[in-house]
């Protein structure tokens, strides 16, 4: 065990390693992280108390040999062969610095044969099989891992895919039994991790959605959203005062103007002022467009960090789902477009609301990507209470509130309401739409696609589905994209 004094001096050693860390700038939290799963790997092989406590000491320092390194190389995206040979003395200097230290003996040299390989192919000494530090083995699997769970070291990856890509290493980069024993132990942390963390985020959630719901009137941010949902929903428009209403905003009567003379409405004509651009288009598909571009603030979409990005996919989601609703709905005549346009843009203003609650009070800056999959998902299972909350406020039709209620498969098949049928395609349609954003997939559009055809909800051809698709597409260029 490490005495209070050699403690204080890994604190010390930690804080030029965050120094180093912030030098590659790409890698903030990565040494905290390999001591993670190299822990989990040395309680996995039984490994003694005082040899778990080097491995780990020795995997939070890592990295230390990076203070050494000129920035302008670590960052450098195409290093030369020199640059290269200094970027890889890392090592070297990490363990030349712990040496001084005789307790930190072992450790040292953990730090120095990290990026060794099992098959003698690692640097800095090209040690193998044996010779290669059982401990400085651990850190390698460790620190592999870590970065191929990295976004800053490529595409986000899956727990599968990482381990199918440590598995084509096995014999060469690292011993095959301690990779199994590795790959054994992660996938029973990330299991058991994952559904305490759920668990724990599913109760958090709940608890705050109780509190918006009691305090909602008195919190600004649900007010806020009432307050602007208001005057976004049809009131008997005329045309006088809808021309002055966009008028009145001259980003607003740009994005009108252009919408006028877009290929989606006829425009050969150019037309340059708001009244002429309202006469083409007509008060219905104005309306459409002004609520579109008005809603993004019920999505609290300027919110930064993750939590905005998911308010921006949710509202795209939502926007791409109100005018699929519309769009069917009139292909169809099966429901009121009117409806379906207003309740699948409506339906999931709580989960931005919820979500920010969340950020607020327990931050998810410090969360995985894999954690923050799990609280969105969660967020959106959860927040209809909101939803129904904030509707109600606004004086939302109650039957409009009805069919804004979440889901379910069922709703998929015939259903009396038309519009209960619109909305359930309107939102395959829109899960797929994002679901192919993400992905940069047009098989999961055909996916989708798929399984509204074999659903026969709306008793759609796959050409007039295909058509309705084409109709959407455009609104959605015109309205998000501009």
């Amino acid at each position: 065990m490490l005495t209070k004094q050699q403690q204080a001096v890994v604190e010390l050693l930690g804080a030029i390693v965050s120094i180093a860390e912030s030098k590659r700038l790409i890698s903030r939290g990565h040494s905290a992280a390999v001591a993670h799963y190299a822990d989990i790997l040395a309680q996995e092989l039984e490994l003694g108390e005082e040899e778990r406590e080097r491995i780990h000491v020795a995997a939070l320092l890592h990295d230390i040999g990076y203070v050494a390194v000129p920035e302008a190389l670590v960052t450098n995206l195409s290093p030369t062969t020199w640059d290269q040979v200094v970027i890889r003395s890392h090592p070297v200097v990490g363990a030349e610095l712990l040496a001084g230290l005789p307790w930190l003996a072992d450790a040292a040299s953990y730090v120095r044969h990290h990026h060794e390989h099992y098959d003698g192919g690692g640097y800095p000494d090209g040690l193998s099989e044996d010779k290669f530090p059982l401990g400085a083995q651990v850190l390698a699997l460790a620190e592999y891992f870590v970065n191929l769970t990295s976004p800053a070291w490529g595409k986000k990856r899956d727990l599968t895919s990482v381990v199918e890509i440590m598995k084509g290493r096995s014999g060469k980069r690292f011993e095959a039994g301690l990779l199994d024993s590795f790959i054994a132990a992660v996938k029973e942390s990330f299991s058991s991790n994952r559904e305490r963390f759920r668990s724990e985020v599913a109760g958090r959630l709940s608890d705050l959605g109780s509190k918006l719901i009691e305090e909602g009137a008195e919190l600004p941010v649900m007010t806020q959203i009432v307050e602007l949902l208001k005057p976004l929903l049809p009131h008997g428009e005329n045309f006088d005062r809808v021309v002055s209403y966009v008028e009145a905003d001259p980003g607003l009567t740009l994005r009108v103007i252009t919408a006028s003379n877009s290929a989606a409405f006829g425009g050969l004509e150019k037309i340059k002022d708001a009244r002429q651009a309202v006469l083409r288009l007509g008060l219905s598909e104005v309306q459409v467009i002004v609520t579109s571009l008005e809603s993004s603030h019920l999505f609290l979409v300027q919110t930064k960090g993750r939590p905005g990005q998911a308010m921006n996919a949710w509202w795209r989601q939502a926007l791409f789902c109100a005018l699929a609703g519309r769009v069917l709905a009139q292909a169809t005549k099966a429901g009121d477009p009117l409806v379906a346009y207003y309740v699948g843009l409506l339906r999931g203003i709580g989960r931005a609301v919820l979500l920010r609650a969340y950020d607020e009070e327990f931050s998810t800056g410090e969360l995985s990507e894999a954690e923050f999959e799990i609280l969105v998902g969660l967020v959106e299972q959860q927040s209809w209470p909101v939803t129904h909350w904030i509707l109600q406020q606004a004086e939302v039709v109650s039957r409009w509130i009805d069919f804004a209620a979440p889901m379910s498969q069922e709703s998929l098949t015939p259903s009396p309401e038309p519009e209960t049928r619109v909305l359930a395609v309107a939102d395959l349609l829109a899960r797929g739409h994002i679901e192919a954003e993400l992905r940069s997939a047009s098989v999961v559009r055909y996916l989708y696609i798929q399984e509204i055809l074999a659903s026969a909800t709306l008793n759609l051809s796959q050409e007039m589905l295909l058509k309705c698709l084409g109709r959407i597409w455009e609104l959605y260029q015109v309205v998000y994209r501009g």
